[in-house]
């Protein structure tokens, strides 16, 4: 996780942080980010960074809901 002076860094993640705390491995990340199910911040075509809230809203979102019988 990043530490730094700057408040919009600290909640900034990379591929690697975001697969963690999800549960998957990167390839996955870059996958959802492909099909625009997970929304990131593409730099360039090698630096993509994801903004923690986006990150838990996409987990919220994708919590189990069982429907009313």
């Amino acid at each position: 996780m990043h530490t730094s002076q700057n408040p919009v860094l600290d909640v900034m993640l990379d591929r690697t942080e975001v697969a963690a705390l999800i549960g998957v491995t990167p390839r996955t990340i870059s996958d959802m980010v492909q099909s625009g199910r997970l929304p990131a911040l593409r730099f360039n075509a090698r630096l993509t960074r994801f903004r923690r809230e986006d990150v838990v809203r996409f987990i919220e979102s994708a919590k189990y809901h069982p429907q009313a019988a």
